[in-house]
Parts: structure tokens; C-alpha cells; sequence
């Protein structure tokens, strides 16, 4: 028993130390920290936003722009950090709300992950007065004057139309509805402070349904406010598709459209009796056609006998892929961000060959950047396996071969592995039926050497012995 349990130690301590060995956790999170968090009015503090093994947008809100202000509404992070400049505006205090959105993670085993929102309270307090004389002269001290921070605006107007909201300076979004033959509209600005600067004004193109524009006020000492203005253009008459229970709207006109490939050619064709403009590859075969959502995002579809399936094209170091949702056999799926899309991938580098996986012969890879997908090149129209290089943000045919041959490798290993653990299984199963088969045999040697009897025991045993006692003799009397 003493052997089994030693047996046992080991094997458990072995399996302990192979666990902490294989599983390799990566911490993800963000952190966020302030210049100060008590400011006086009219200076700035500066908010960092730092992220860790992730990558997504982060919304940030002030409880009272009236005390601080903010220089943006949002950042993007992606393994680095951002900076938020906040204005104090009177004296008060508010709360700067950090709210994490749509966050990836960017380890080995890409996922999406829900973090918490963070804040952190800002104190405005009034600039501290000054004494008015001078110790010589009488001369007064000359101080620099401070930059303005007013980055608000007095008016939003469009020309020939009006805003569904009365306009408030506090008030970041505004909406517009105007005629479905609309194709330009003039959007003016007011500043509070001349000193300020303001962009995003002037005549606009304007499509069928949703038309986002953004108003940026930058103050005289650099912080920023932005406006949005949302302008729906009506539909004469609507062709709208459902596609996932989503309500799309088919866009018509050709100038309304999304810049397309030099491969497609235009096209025109016919949607419920309705005249719709698009392109068309005839090397693929494909007719796109724009769809625009609730939102206002415009996204082409090929359309193929009333149905619509999405078409996503991206360029990468000049060459045009439209990206396909097919597996890569023995690779895990994920993916990765380029031109802020997120495009789904295939990775097969992977540490944990006891699950099976595919391995380099470089195991100290601190995070894999190797993304690979199936897609077709527009141009050619072959499909092809790509691998993208997610340091260089480069894109190149993947050489199928090479994964065989890893395939091949971790297989082998893989089995080696496995025999092995059953030879050790074997061996440890073998040793331990000898052990006890010994033990058993020492203990029958003990019972048999307590159980045999002394020599005086058989000899007072014999000196009992008499003939007379065997029935033989007594027949031979009884005959006499």
C-alpha cells in the first residue's frame, strides 16, 4: 500500500504541474487614470485610458458637461492608450463615466468579453485671487492670458428646412427629415466663441434614408465638442427587403452607392417593377445591389433571383478579396479588426497540442498575429487560403503545404505522446500486481511456517501409535 500511495502522489503532482504548465492564461482588462482629479475652472486634466490584451470602443460620459467637459465621446483602443482631454468649466463637481463597448480580446484565442464601465469624479474649484499690489515700484506683474475652452455652439440651421429638435447648446444630436428628392442640403453653424473653429459645415450629399453628419468644435486651447446631425431623406417608393428579420431598404440610385472595386462594371436591373441601379462582375458572375439599415449603413448584397446575400470586399496591399465564411479544417475560428471591420478568421498555431491542436516548432510565441480565411480574389476569381499578418497588416496566398506538413507533425507527436502515457500507464499498472502479488506470497510463507508443527509435537504424536488400535488386528483376534 505504501508503494501505491507514493504512486499516486507522484502521478497527481505530475498532472498538477503538466495542468499549470499547458493552461496559459492571459490577462485582459483596461485601466484608467487622470492627470488630477481636482482642477480649477478653465484648465484641463487629462484622462488615459490603457488597454490590456483587448480591442474595442470605449464610450465616456461627464454627469455635468456644465462643471467638465469632454474632448470626445468615445475612443478606440487596441492594446495601447488613449488620452481624453477634460475642460473644467465652472465650479461643481461631475462624474466621468468610462463605458467599455463591443471589447475583443486580442490573446492567442481572440473572444468577445463584457468588462464593467469605471468612473472616476472630477472636482472644479474657483481660480484662487490674486493680491493687487507690488513690493517696487508700483508696477503690476503681467500674467499670460489663458486660451479659451468655449468649444460650444449658438445655432445649428440647415437652409430650407428645420431641425425636429429646438437647439440647445448642451444638446449633442439633432435630426431631419426632408424630401425623397433631396440630394444636397447646406448645414450652417453658429460658434458661442469667435475664437473657437468649427468643422463639418457646408453643402453635403445627402442618399435615401439614414445621413449622419458630425459637427466638431475645437476651442482656442484645442478641446473638442462634437455635434451630430442625422438627416433621413424620405423614399418615394420604398423596395425594402427582410434579411435575418431586419428591414432593409434597396438603394436606387447609383450615386447614393459606397465606393465599389474597378472590377465591377455598372449595371442596371429590375427589383419589383422597380428600375435599380448596381454593378456587376463577370468574372465572378455576381449583381450587387446596395441595402441601407435602420442605422444608415449602406452595405452591397449580391442579388441572384430575389435573394440577397452580402457582399464584403477588402483591399489589402492592393490586392481586392471578398472574404468567405468558410472553415479552415484543424484550426480554431476567431478573428481580427482591419479598416475597424471585424473580419472572421482561422488561426492553426497553437500551444496545447494535448487538445489536438496545431503547433509551430516555436512555442514561445507571445501572441499569434498569423490570421488565416478562405476568400476569392476579385480580380482572378480564384479561391484561395490567405493568410494575414496582423503586425504588418499585409495579406499573401498561404502555402497549403507548410499546414499539411505541421498537421503531419503534431500527429505524429500527438501519437508518440499518447503511447507514451499508455506505456508509462502499462508500466505503473505492471509494477503495482507485482508488488501486491509479492506482498500476498510473504504473508502465505508466515501462515504456512505458524501452521507446521514442532518435531516434539510429532514425536509424543508417534509414541501414542499403537497397532492394536487398527482394524486389521482386531478382525485377526476375532477369527482366533
Amino acid at each position: 500500500m505504501k508503494y501505491l500511495k507514493k504512486i499516486s502522489r507522484y502521478l497527481l503532482l505530475t498532472i498538477i504541474v503538466s495542468t499549470l504548465y499547458i493552461n496559459n492564461v492571459l490577462a485582459y482588462g483596461y485601466d484608467i487614470s487622470v492627470t488630477s482629479s481636482t482642477v480649477t475652472v478653465g484648465n484641463n486634466v487629462t484622462l488615459k485610458i490603457q488597454g490590456s490584451q483587448i480591442a474595442g470602443r470605449f464610450n465616456i460620459t461627464s454627469s455635468n458637461t456644465g462643471v467638465a467637459s469632454l474632448s470626445t465621446s468615445s475612443v478606440w483602443v487596441e492594446n495601447d492608450t488613449q488620452s481624453i482631454t477634460i475642460n473644467a468649466k465652472k465650479v461643481g463637481k461631475a462624474t466621468i463615466t468610462i463605458t467599455p463597448n463591443d471589447i475583443t480580446t486580442t490573446d492567442t484565442n481572440p473572444k468577445d468579453v463584457s468588462l464593467n464601465a469605471k468612473t472616476i469624479t472630477i472636482t472644479v474649484k474657483a481660480k484662487p485671487t490674486s493680491g493687487g499690489g507690488s513690493s517696487s515700484g508700483g508696477n503690476s506683474q503681467s500674467t499670460t492670458p489663458t486660451k479659451s475652452t468655449n468649444s460650444y455652439l449658438s445655432s445649428i440651421t440647415v437652409d430650407g428646412f428645420e431641425l425636429n429638435e429646438e437647439f440647445d447648446k448642451e444638446s449633442l444630436e439633432y435630426t431631419l427629415t426632408v424630401p425623397y428628392d433631396t440630394e444636397k442640403i447646406k448645414i450652417n453653424a453658429q460658434l458661442e466663441d469667435s475664437n473657437a473653429k468649427v468643422t463639418g459645415v457646408g453643402e453635403v450629399n445627402v442618399s435615401t434614408g439614414l445621413n449622419t453628419f458630425e459637427i466638431i468644435v475645437t476651442a482656442e486651447n484645442g478641446s473638442k465638442r462634437t455635434y451630430s446631425l442625422k438627416v433621413t431623406v424620405e423614399e418615394e417608393d420604398p423596395i425594402e427587403v427582410k434579411i435575418d428579420n431586419e428591414t432593409l431598404t434597396v438603394i436606387r440610385k447609383r450615386k447614393d452607392l459606397p465606393k465599389i472595386s474597378e472590377y465591377f462594371e455598372e449595371k442596371d436591373i429590375t427589383i419589383d417593377n422597380k428600375n435599380v441601379e448596381g454593378y456587376y462582375n463577370d468574372t465572378l458572375k455576381y449583381t450587387v445591389v446596395g441595402l441601407k439599415n435602420s442605422l444608415g449603413e449602406i452595405n452591397y448584397y449580391i442579388y441572384d433571383s430575389g435573394k440577397y446575400t452580402k457582399y464584403e470586399e477588402y483591399t489589402f496591399n492592393g490586392t481586392t478579396l471578398q472574404v468567405l465564411d468558410k472553415a479552415v479544417s484543424g484550426a480554431k475560428k476567431t478573428s481580427f479588426v482591419y479598416d475597424s471591420s471585424k473580419i472572421t478568421s482561422y488561426q492553426e498555431v497553437k500551444l496545447d497540442v494535448l487538445k489536438n491542436t496545431y503547433a509551430l516548432d516555436n512555442n514561445d510565441i507571445g501572441g499569434n498575429q498569423f490570421y488565416l480565411f478562405y476568400a476569392i480574389n476579385i480580380e482572378t476569381g480564384k479561391e484561395s487560403l490567405y493568410q494575414y499578418d496582423a503586425s504588418e497588416k499585409t495579406v499573401q496566398r498561404y502555402n497549403t503545404l507548410v499546414l499539411d506538413m505541421y498537421k503531419d507533425r503534431s500527429d505524429k507527436y500527438y501519437l508518440c505522446l499518447l503511447g507514451s502515457l499508455l506505456l508509462l500507464g502499462i508500466v505503473i499498472l505492471t509494477f503495482s500486481i507485482t508488488m501486491i502479488h509479492k506482498k500476498k506470497q510473504s504473508k502465505k510463507k508466515i501462515n504456512l511456517v505458524k501452521e507446521k508443527p514442532s518435531k516434539k509435537v510429532i514425536d509424543e504424536e508417534q509414541e501414542k501409535f499403537s497397532f492394536d488400535d487398527l482394524p486389521i488386528k482386531n478382525k485377526t483376534k476375532r477369527q482366533d
